[in-house]
């Protein structure tokens, strides 16, 4: 038996195009292409309800969101893998529908038979509506909803609809929202908290006022009242436009949280949760940034709400790792290394790591290497907070890629004095630039598009700071 049974048990069409994705993959492998993405798009071009026919697996859970997504999704599949347990899941390919389907066809038979416990699966914002027509997950865990590209994403309240369309399909999936953001958090009824709430159950996690002195974003995703218009005022901001909020016209406000993040202490990688019976535990930081503390919240609401007890949580959560095609760390000769994701075209995720290598008191020089395809639009370079880079301890700023010299007007326009700024055309020049001396970090902030160079070029750093020339041979 099927752990989930399909609808129906297939066709002509359906079995056709099983087989012919099946057969692909081994295919693109040989022929070194990327295979994440074609075999599903393939079975559903031979049989377009292929997704709906597919077996599944008997628990799924989704996850989406602007920002945090792949990193949440990595973790909760390496927590849930440790326990032996056998996950689908697409941690390394596309999170739009086609590679969707091409996750779930992997996890079954040629005669269609799953043979996983569970699927974790990244969902793109835009095609949860189509996803979740044909596969129905028991939890949908949203980090959140802010600013992304306006080529393709418009607005945060347009994805919100969206993703408010594809959970109407859904209505027995548990919703794990974020308390403290304005926007999703109303994920399950009309934005602003009007009539017609969906019948699924919400659960809220967020963060308690840690006392933090949260910059100040040039362009806010959240500075009108969804439900009258009027001017909402924060309590309380941890980064960017999470935090706590009010409408003093309304009275439309934060959500009440059910897994509340009492104290972080980032020096020590510790979060003390405070869960909704009142009980209080202790749970590991995978990281010491606030964006990663709130994706630890959400995980440990997830945990909490498949029935996982808090110590098993935390032990799981203690043994996870970020995925190193977002965050790394490596030191040489004192010098800290980092290399950290900084989406193009989305000005909320690089304005929240610049915040975070801002806040870093060592003394630093920073890496800024993006690559966007020639045509895209430039608006999300200037709502993109670069002012944050005007700091004492940054020495120095190289730029490189294909947008570095459009990057070097912006950081301009921020202020930035220009004795500070580097533009390199050939980024394997990078390291001729970096001081080896009288710094303590380097960061090398990339385009999720150039991890391959990005770690190229840390390597050709670190080669010169251990006494090497810095040139690929």
């Amino acid at each position: 038996m099927d752990k989930r049974e399909p609808e129906k048990r297939g066709g002509v069409r359906f079995w056709l195009a099983l087989w012919a994705a099946k057969l692909s993959v081994p295919v693109l492998k040989l022929t070194r292409h990327n295979g994440t993405h074609f075999p599903g798009s393939l079975a559903m071009r031979i049989c377009p309800d292929f997704l709906r026919r597919l077996s599944k697996p008997e628990k799924i859970v989704a996850v989406t969101g602007t920002n945090g997504k792949t990193t949440s999704t990595n973790l909760i599949c390496g927590m849930l893998r440790a326990r032996g347990l056998r996950v689908l899941s697409n941690t390394l390919g596309s999170n739009m529908y086609a590679g969707v389907a091409t996750a779930l066809m992997e996890g079954v038979s040629v005669f269609n038979r799953c043979h996983s416990d569970m699927a974790v699966l990244e969902v793109d914002e835009r095609s949860a509506r189509y996803i979740f027509a044909h596969v129905k997950p028991q939890f949908l865990a949203v980090t959140n909803i802010t600013r992304d590209s306006i080529q393709r994403n418009a607005h945060q309240e347009y994805i919100f609809d969206l993703v408010n369309l594809g959970i109407s399909y859904t209505p027995e999936t548990v919703l794990i929202l974020n308390a403290d953001d304005p926007v999703s958090s109303f994920l399950g009824e009309t934005f602003g908290g009007g009539e017609g709430a969906f019948p699924n159950r919400r659960v809220y996690y967020g963060i308690a006022d840690q006392g933090q002195d949260a910059f100040l974003p040039g362009v806010p995703d959240f500075s009108v009242c969804p439900k009258c218009g009027g001017k909402p005022e924060f309590s309380y901001r941890l980064y960017r436009t999470i935090g706590q909020f009010h409408c003093p016209k309304c009275g439309t406000s934060s959500k009440e949280r059910d897994y509340t993040g009492l104290r972080l202490d980032f020096e020590n990688r510790r979060l003390t949760v405070e869960d909704r019976s009142g009980a209080r535990f202790d749970c590991p930081l995978p990281s010491d940034s606030i964006f990663n503390a709130y994706n630890t919240m959400m995980i440990v609401a997830l945990f909490g709400e498949m029935g996982y007890s808090r110590q098993e949580t935390a032990r799981l959560l203690g043994e996870a790792q970020i995925t190193d095609r977002r965050f790394t760390l490596e030191t040489a000769g004192g010098i800290n290394l980092y290399t950290y994701a900084a989406k193009g075209q989305n000005g909320s995720a690089i304005s929240s790591v610049f915040e975070y290598l801002a806040k870093d008191p060592s003394k630093k020089e920073v890496v800024v290497m993006l690559y966007e395809h020639f045509g895209d639009t430039l608006t999300w370079l200037y709502e993109s907070d670069f002012e944050y880079l005007d700091q004492e301890n940054i020495s120095k700023i190289i730029l490189t890629g294909n947008r570095y010299l459009d990057c070097e007007l912006r950081m301009k326009l921020a202020g930035i004095p220009a004795e500070k700024i580097v533009c390199l055309e050939d980024e394997t020049r990078v390291p001729e630039y970096v001081d080896t001396e009288g710094i303590e970090s380097v960061y090398f902030l990339h385009d999720v598009y150039c991890m391959e160079k990005t770690m190229r070029c840390r390597q050709l750093v670190k080669k010169r700071i251990l006494g090497g020339d810095g040139h690929e041979n």
